[in-house]
């Protein structure tokens, strides 16, 4: 909160550091070798996928979600956008 406040991330870093530094041991002492800390952390969790999965799912996200990013941003002008400049009621 004080790092906050002050905005001044130096006075958070070094707890920040300590925390992580505790994760990564907690991380080591459960892992898999083959898998190494990330499947480790997803186990404690409760996540039913191993690191090695993922970055095989979100590699196939990227190629896809490239691909419709760069069309989306060949056709701007075909893109009624007006929509989202709009006020809203927040209720």
């Amino acid at each position: 909160m004080k790092a906050r406040q002050a905005r001044d991330f130096e006075v958070f870093s070094g707890p920040l550091g300590r925390m992580l530094d505790v994760v990564a041991e907690e991380a080591d002492t459960m892992s898999h070798p083959e898998e190494g800390r990330y499947t480790a952390l997803l186990d404690l969790r409760g996540e039913d996928f191993t690191a090695t999965e993922l970055e095989d799912l979100f590699g196939t996200l990227r190629q896809h979600l490239t691909k419709l990013v760069q069309a989306i941003s060949r056709n701007q002008q075909a893109v009624d956008g007006g929509f989202l400049r709009q006020p809203w009621d927040d209720e």
